[in-house]
């Protein structure tokens, strides 16, 4: 190797080092006081804060991290750089000015096509620069001859970034530097391995801001031997892992796919529904179609063996349709429920209705289908208790010894308990009676009506709905006469039904048109 080389390859790396070098003598040499003090200087100096050691590991952002905060602290380093511009800068005029003409014509004299771009006036390049050149200072040059002065500071949260706000004192102008979030300090508190119970996960709590976050799910073991249909007292469908399932309003015709509608079927429900949203229209009612999933289609895992018509099923399909074919809105939550399982049981093993936490669920599908703003279900406030609050309808209806499922457990949902109700009529507890028609006011900030015309599904969704809702009635569908001025007179419009009773929702919907339409 050439000496000269050597030697230019020499102080090439005593260029790289020597502000390392440097930056680490005065680090041993100087008390951290006086280091710090020095930095402080250097933040007033630059109306800035230097930056900060990263506290994460982003693979996106972690090197630039580490870089700015060497720039910040590392001596020459920055001054080496600028130099370097500088240089290349000048050799790039020089090459520009000089020599790219000289090859430009000796190469490309006789040619044509696209190499004339290459024919480049020099001048008029040049009389850019100057004119650039002459331009006002940058922003960045601007900035130093401010008196910037910290207006605001919003800390950083685990998810949001926060920012600093610096003001000129004398003319006012403003800038913001950004703070990173600091992201979610995690703290495992329960790991749960997969079982034919339930999906295997791993749930972490924040410290800091309390969010759960759920990791490492493992999918639910399905048992997919041979299972008899077993079906107690004529109406019990006795299912695997001791779960229970209703024979009764054709259920298992709507499992299997039996009942699929044709499409002349689905025009004609569909039109009749039309009618109605055209009134809700005329009346500033905005109405929402909700059919509940069966359990059966919600937890078919533990259904016995039984030929399967159709994977999809009937509401599933209709849903399809009345996207493709109308405005209408329609919901039918059986996604939100089958992806909620992994956090916790969304039906009752022993009773065809849904839990509290599947009600939960139910009521942020619609929320969510009304454009409101809702919580996301991964977060619910939990807590469970015991069989004195799990419904056993399914037990009884078959006439089982009730000693022998006092296992099961409940999984209530505590929501915006601080809002309370000013008023009520009616009751609304399903295990131990309630009545067809129910309503209630409470100061919830909606200021908004809500009209639930459905079975008793909805009573679940009560304690839900009217801490969210100012005024609400609850009714019966066989019984919606009797709110007819409700219906007439609310912001929003709910005519569900659990799917097994939409042949019913259907031929009632004569009589809510009727209703509306007086």
């Amino acid at each position: 190797m050439r000496k000269d080389v050597r030697i230019k390859i020499i102080i090439f790396i005593a260029l790289l080092i020597l502000p390392t070098v440097v930056w680490g003598v005065k680090m041993l040499a100087t008390d951290k006081a006086a280091m710090d003090a020095l930095y402080a200087e250097t933040e007033q100096t630059e109306n800035r804060s230097l930056a900060k050691w990263p506290s994460d590991c982003s693979l996106n952002e972690y090197t630039g991290q580490i870089e700015q905060y060497y720039n910040d602290r590392v001596p020459f380093r920055a001054q080496i750089i600028e130099a370097g511009q500088k240089i290349n800068t000048g050799m790039e005029k020089a090459y520009q000015k000089s020599l790219q003409p000289m090859f430009v014509t000796l190469f490309y004299k006789n040619r044509s096509g696209d190499m004339a771009v290459l024919d480049v006036d020099i001048s008029e390049e040049e009389a850019v620069i100057e004119e650039v050149a002459s331009e006002e200072p940058s922003e960045e040059i601007d900035e130093e001859e401010h008196d910037y002065v910290i207006k605001e500071t919003v800390d950083p949260t685990c998810e949001e970034d926060g920012y600093i706000l610096y003001e000129c004192s004398d003319c006012g102008k403003t800038y913001e530097e950004k703070i990173p979030a600091t992201g979610h300090t995690e703290e495992l508190v329960e790991k749960t391995e997969a079982s034919i119970d339930g999906f295997g996960r791993s749930l972490y709590v924040c410290s800091v801001c309390g969010k759960k976050i759920w990791k490492d799910f493992e999918p639910k073991p399905v048992d997919q031997s041979y299972f008899p249909l077993n079906i107690a007292n004529n109406y019990t469908v006795m299912g695997r892992n001791r779960w229970l399932y209703y024979r009764g309003d054709q259920s298992l015709s709507y499992y299997t796919g039996e009942n699929v509608m044709d499409e002349a079927e689905m025009k004609e429900h569909l039109d009749e529904f039309l009618k109605l949203k055209e009134l809700c229209d005329d009346k500033g009612i905005e109405l929402v179609i909700m059919f509940m999933p069966n359990k059966e289609i919600a937890y078919p895992e533990y259904m016995p063996t039984m030929d399967i018509v159709s994977e999809k099923k009937r509401n599933e399909i209709f849903l399809d349709y009345v996207k493709e074919n109308s405005d209408l809105n329609f919901i039918y939550p059986l996604k939100e429920l089958t992806d909620a399982k992994k956090y916790y049981d969304t039906y009752y093993p022993y009773d065809t209705h849904w839990n509290k936490f599947g009600a939960y669920v139910g009521t942020m599908a619609l929320y969510d289908a009304l454009g409101m703003e809702h919580d996301d279900v991964s977060q619910a406030n939990v807590k469970f208790g015991g069989a004195d609050s799990v419904a056993f309808g399914l037990v009884i209806t078959g006439a089982l010894p009730l000693e022998d499922y006092m296992d099961a457990t409940d999984v209530q949902v505590e929501y915006k308990e601080d809002i309370q109700l000013t008023w009520e009529e009616g009751t609304k507890d399903y295990l131990r009676g309630y009545t067809s028609l129910y309503r209630s006011v409470s100061d919830t900030g909606n200021n908004k009506k809500i009209t639930f015309i459905g079975d008793s599904f909805r009573e679940w969704m009560i304690p839900y709905i009217q801490r969210d809702f100012d005024v609400v009635c609850m009714v019966q569908r066989e019984d919606m006469a009797l709110a007819s001025e409700d219906i007439r007179d609310t912001d929003i419009l709910v005519y569900s039904a659990v799917e097994r009773f939409d042949k019913d929702l259907y031929n009632r919907l004569p009589r809510l048109i009727e209703i509306l339409s007086q």
